[in-house]
């Protein structure tokens, strides 16, 4: 019974976390809560993209650490839900923060053995900003992580280098 607490507490938390590190989710969207036991950590959003549910993996039914590290993951996404493949800019966002809470609450880290979101997050590494403040500006600026140019985004951010601003906005296609 105490886990369940526990988890609702951290939930909070990790949901709290990402909204003042990245802002508001976008107006409209309703949080329908998560479920486990799915093949792999998504999020599962409605025709509309005004309900969505976060799906964790049947991994995080069996380990504290690995709920933390997707229901992190996956909060970024929440912030902003689309249908399809986000971003690099978008995937390195959310894995980056992921990272960062797990170092946060003293989780041992759990990297993804996805080539493409290590890709992202050295991605990440090369801006000229620090990332989250970046992530929040952008999604201000944007309005979201994901669905724009590399010339929008060079448009706001002229430091970016042309090359990276190219890949951030490409479409990230992880097969897990």
């Amino acid at each position: 019974m105490q886990d369940v607490h526990y988890g609702r507490d951290l939930i909070n938390l990790i949901l709290g976390k990402s909204v003042e590190l990245f802002g508001p989710p976008r107006s409209g969207i309703k949080f329908a809560g998560i479920k486990t036991g799915g093949a792999r950590p998504r999020l599962l959003v409605t025709e509309d993209l005004h309900n969505a549910k976060i799906e964790l993996s049947d991994c995080a039914e069996r380990s504290w650490d690995s709920f933390v590290s997707e229901l992190s993951h996956e909060c970024v996404h929440l912030l902003n839900p689309i249908r399809g493949n986000a971003s690099y800019l978008e995937e390195g966002i959310a894995e980056t923060y992921s990272r960062y809470v797990q170092r946060e609450l003293n989780i041992p880290p759990l990297n993804h053995s996805v080539k493409e979101y290590n890709d992202a997050v050295a991605m990440i590494r090369e801006l000229p900003y620090e990332p989250f403040a970046f992530a929040k500006e952008v999604r201000s600026k944007l309005g979201a992580l994901t669905g724009f140019s590399a010339e929008d985004l060079m448009g706001h951010f002229p430091e970016i280098d042309v090359d990276l601003a190219a890949r951030l906005t490409a479409v990230c296609r992880t097969v897990a």
